[in-house]
């Protein structure tokens, strides 16, 4: 009994001091703090069946652009693009039809009386079709699609969702080799007292990227469900691969992760992330536990802010103080059974931020319907005068209307377009973001 005693002990210290044990713990935390907003989606789950309704306006300004607009033409751009975004009606509909496999997705931009974009997909089985404005009057057939594939008797989509969800954050942690990390047994300062305390560390590379990602995308591969999943919505995805000529990071830039854990239980007592760029340096420390603690941001080993940060059930909050704790602004996320609400404010003198965020959800009816309303309040100045200021709303209804009545019977296949149909198909969304420039 005695030596199973040891024996015990000793794998649970073991365990405990694992670079990956202790990464994994601090993942899981940051998972467990934004979970409860991901799983909102449960409680408004209307079924596979359903239609979306979205409606977005945008009422915006800015005092810099039309004073520069004068004397600088980016500006003039600049400014015309943000008024055009005001009268710009932005109108989505997404339908559904689990039972009869189809989905439709029509997305739709009028500029007063010009229409500057009119899209429509459609998934019909097995084929997908999409249709572009000013392109062809008809829908053009692209092949076949296996979306419905993932529905099946036993899964439905929220199934699905939760899945995939569950499944990437633990590949993400076993993507964490043990040859990615160093031990130290260091002294450092924690809590304004020097502490004798371990150390591990993990440099983050371009290539380290690379590797951790192409490992977790390996793991959705070989998972029998996973795949199945995201094949239905990617018939690649099995070929799938972060290519080496994709660039997250310069050659002379790099990242350090540091944990530092008490000597003995190897409890984590502070977290340092380090940035580096050629001679430019930062720093995000947090110092506590799950509930509260401080971060502190630093800059060519300077502190520029020190922040309060509290973890509560519904509430998280983080209090923004300056190198001599004047306090400069705070972020307040929050969250109950009605809806989601983020408030920002940040004045330093210079810049001043202030930013309004909530999405609640109306006329909940169980399983059946219901609306929600977004809102984005934002006004950015610097030295008071206004770089943007106003309010981006989106009100969507959601439904259990699901019927879809598209004629394809006289589309076209993908294969006999134009080169200059397709150029025209693929800078769609570039050609309304020049237009809104003028």
């Amino acid at each position: 009994m005695i030596a199973f005693l040891f024996i015990f002990i000793g794998f649970f210290f073991d365990k405990r001091s694992n670079p990956k044990y202790l990464v994994g713990v601090g993942l899981d935390a940051v998972y467990d703090k934004f979970d409860p907003y991901y799983n909102m989606i449960d409680k408004y789950y209307v079924g596979d069946s359903f239609k979306i309704e979205s409606n977005i306006d945008m009422n915006l300004d800015s005092e810099k652009y039309l004073q520069d607009s004068t004397k600088d033409i980016e500006a003039l751009k600049n400014y015309k693009y943000i008024k055009n975004l005001s009268n710009l009606n932005t109108t989505i509909l997404y339908k559904q039809d689990s039972k009869d496999k189809k989905v439709y997705l029509e997305a739709k931009q009028l500029l007063g009386n010009e229409e500057l974009l009119y899209s429509k997909y459609l998934i019909d089985n097995s084929t997908e079709y999409y249709f572009v404005n000013n392109i062809l009057d008809s829908f053009v057939n692209a092949g076949t699609n296996n979306y419905f594939e993932m529905l099946d008797k036993e899964h439905n989509s929220l199934d699905n969702m939760h899945y995939l969800h569950d499944f990437i954050k633990e590949a993400i942690k076993n993507s964490l080799k043990e040859e990615y990390f160093t031990k130290y047994q260091v002294s450092t300062n924690i809590d304004g007292h020097k502490k004798d305390v371990n150390q591990i560390s993990m440099k983050i590379t371009d290539k380290l990227i690379h590797n951790i990602l192409n490992d977790v995308l390996d793991e959705l591969k070989n998972d029998e469900r996973a795949n199945k999943i995201l094949s239905s919505i990617n018939e690649d995805f099995k070929k799938t691969k972060i290519k080496d000529s994709k660039v997250f990071l310069d050659k002379d830039e790099y990242y350090t992760l540091n944990i530092y854990s008490s000597k003995y239980f190897n409890k984590a007592l502070k977290y340092e992330l380090f940035h580096m760029k050629g001679d430019y340096k930062e720093s995000f420390t947090y110092e506590g536990d799950s509930n509260v603690g401080t971060i502190y941001y630093i800059k060519n080993d300077n502190v520029v802010y020190e922040i309060d940060a509290s973890f509560q059930d519904k509430v998280m909050e983080f209090i923004i103080h300056d190198s001599s704790s004047q306090e400069l602004g705070n972020l307040k996320i929050e969250n109950d059974d009605m809806g989601v609400y983020i408030t920002y404010s940040f004045d330093d003198g210079k810049k001043k931020c202030d930013i309004i965020y909530s999405s609640k959800y109306l006329s909940f009816k169980k399983n059946n319907s219901y609306t929600n309303e977004k809102k984005i309040d934002i006004k950015l100045l610097e030295n008071k005068v206004s770089i943007i200021n106003g309010t981006v709303a989106i009100s969507t209804m959601v439904s259990k209307d699901s019927k879809i009545d598209e004629d394809t019977s006289n589309s076209v296949l993908e294969s006999t377009l134009t080169d200059k149909q397709k150029e025209l198909y693929e800078g769609k969304l570039s050609r309304v973001h020049e237009r809104l420039k003028r």
